[in-house]
């Protein structure tokens, strides 16, 4: 038969095995900066886990798209864009994640205007052509 203080002994022991077993590493995200990109352009998204372990993409903000699982980022609107990488951690690792925030520009404009050619100009009773083209 086991004293009490034996039988607190085993008992401080199972919870020590235990509480030990069920530490997690941390582990750190490398998340290089994103330059500014343009509208309309996709941008291929490059981060690592120290645990080695996959990262995942996340967009926080509006204006861009990331496939689920993928990590090439399309821009769909001028403004800042924030992203998120994320590790979701295991048995051995503890879950981190990291965000980064740039700038996307707006899209060029294009106007285009239809040459209307010669037009016949008129002022104060005097009358003339100009050639627009």
């Amino acid at each position: 038969m086991k004293t009490l203080f034996q039988r607190f002994l085993l008992c401080a022991s199972f919870f020590v095995s235990v509480a030990l077993a069920h530490a997690l590493t941390t582990q750190t995200i490398s998340f290089p900066t994103i330059p500014m990109q343009h509208y309309g352009a996709s941008y291929t998204l490059m981060a690592t886990a120290s645990s080695g372990l996959p990262v995942t993409f996340t967009v926080t903000s509006a204006y861009a798209t990331i496939p689920v699982g993928g990590n090439v980022g399309t821009f769909t609107g001028g403004g800042w864009i924030t992203i998120q990488a994320a590790q979701g951690g295991n048995a051995s690792y503890s879950p981190v994640s990291t965000s980064q925030t740039f700038s996307v520009d707006k899209g060029l404009q294009a106007v285009t205007f239809i040459n209307p050619g010669v037009q016949v100009l008129e002022a104060g009773g005097a009358r003339g052509t100009c050639n627009l083209a």
